[in-house]
């Protein structure tokens, strides 16, 4: 499954990234080898922490990062892996951005739905991420339904555009679907028992 790309840029030509886009590809190749074939759980923790936020905040100011499509074949277009990815890219676009719009969350919400099906539907996921990974994005899921709820009670500050689409997709960051997958993701994955933690930590 995936997500449209309209939201993160479109498509964009390997060659017209340029030298940034080349060290880019080159993170990219690098948290995909270490995520999902050498596994190396040190390794992930420096990417993720560390390098990612680094070149994200360098490369990318603005909020966009290349499509899923345009890095693709950084990661054996592995699809699955994707979903990662593009967890991530929309995630740095709402940090970024105050009003990130309609298609913005409808997209974001998709992928979410993907992800979350993929490690509901696999015993295995043959993939490593840390756990403050995971807790990023059970985070930023909350976050975006936090924010898309207050988008769509703002009835006056939408256009009739974005009414007649919020109307004609009920199922948008619907908060049954929401609850469900956080249930679920809890009782696969310990995510209330890592919150608890992380909330532990910060108080400490």
């Amino acid at each position: 499954p995936s997500a449209a790309p309209g939201a993160l840029g479109g498509h964009v030509r390997r060659e017209a990234m340029g030298s940034s886009g080349d060290e880019w590809r080159d993170l990219v190749m690098d948290m995909f080898q270490e995520t999902r074939i050498s596994k190396n759980e040190a390794a992930v923790q420096l990417l993720y922490e560390q390098t990612l936020k680094d070149k994200a905040e360098r490369i990318f100011p603005s909020g966009k990062w290349p499509p899923a499509e345009a890095i693709a074949s950084e990661c054996q277009n592995d699809e699955d892996w994707l979903l990662f990815y593009r967890e991530l890219a929309f995630r740095h676009l709402f940090a970024k951005s105050k009003h990130p719009g309609l298609r913005v969350f409808m997209e974001s919400w998709a992928n979410y739905k993907a992800l979350f099906e993929w490690l509901l539907s696999t015993d295995d996921p043959a993939m490593v991420i840390t756990v403050h990974w995971a807790y990023d994005i059970i985070y930023e899921c909350v976050y975006q339904f936090q924010g898309f709820s207050q988008f769509r009670s703002q009835v006056t500050s939408r256009s009739q555009d974005e009414l007649e689409q919020l109307e004609a997709n009920p199922d948008v960051w619907a908060l049954p679907s929401v609850v469900r997958y956080l249930r679920a993701l809890a009782r696969r994955g310990r995510v209330a028992e890592m919150m608890a933690a992380r909330r532990g930590a910060a108080a400490a």
